[in-house]
């Protein structure tokens, strides 16, 4: 189990009742839709919850003959009943495109109280473009500095940008300066100051087995 008692990926995998029909089905997504999502509901009434991410994956690719919001929202949600830190975030996700801003900040909510990089920088997004919620940067920039010193590159840019408005003073200006060029010639090992903690250096953060479409924001 991970942080707070949340399944790790490990977990995810060593429960799902098929495997290798599970990588079957999955295969089938691009050459034959209709007949990956028939597998992969009959393996998540199993109670497989990788299969039911990848069936909301499936209805929620922007663009698809599958794509479908509503229905990506409830097999998220089945995945996240089932304790997936992933199925939440990409719920909020869902909830954000659907304007259901409220249930979207929960769900980032409970991704942050389970230490899930991407939802702290979602979240944060949030509060800096008041989306849904009251603008406020001052709650922002702790989402973005706990995300970013998880590896978190996107929450590095948002960073920099507020760094760089120049609200939080011109030594945190400098260092929007220093995480933009970093971020500029593309160094993921960019290091983070972090006032009398010196320097915090960044991981790459792991996105786990499912090769979701859409980057993580």
């Amino acid at each position: 189990m991970d942080w707070q008692g949340a399944p790790s990926v490990a977990d995810l995998w060593e429960n799902e009742p098929d495997l290798e029909q599970l990588r079957r089905a999955h295969s089938l997504l691009r050459s034959n839709p209709a007949q990956a999502l028939l597998a992969l509901k009959a393996l998540a009434e199993r109670g497989s919850t990788m299969s039911m991410l990848y069936i909301g994956e499936a209805y929620d690719e922007k663009g698809a003959a599958t794509t479908d919001l509503t229905r990506a929202a409830e097999w998220y949600s089945r995945a996240a009943d089932r304790g997936s830190t992933l199925g939440r975030y990409k719920l909020g996700r869902v909830y954000l495109d659907l304007e259901r801003y409220g249930e979207a900040r929960q769900m980032f909510e409970m991704g942050v109280s389970e230490n899930y990089a991407p939802s702290m920088n979602m979240l944060g997004m949030m509060y800096m473009k008041g989306i849904g919620i009251n603008r406020d940067v001052s709650r922002a920039r702790p989402l973005f500095e706990r995300s970013a010193s998880l590896g978190h590159v996107f929450a590095k840019r948002n960073l920099a940008a507020i760094f760089l408005r120049g609200t939080f003073g011109i030594l945190q200006f400098l260092r929007g300066i220093y995480l933009f060029q970093c971020l500029k010639i593309f160094l993921p090992s960019c290091e983070l100051t972090h006032g009398a903690s010196g320097l915090a250096r960044s991981r790459r953060l792991n996105k786990g087995p499912v090769p979701f479409s859409r980057r993580l924001g």
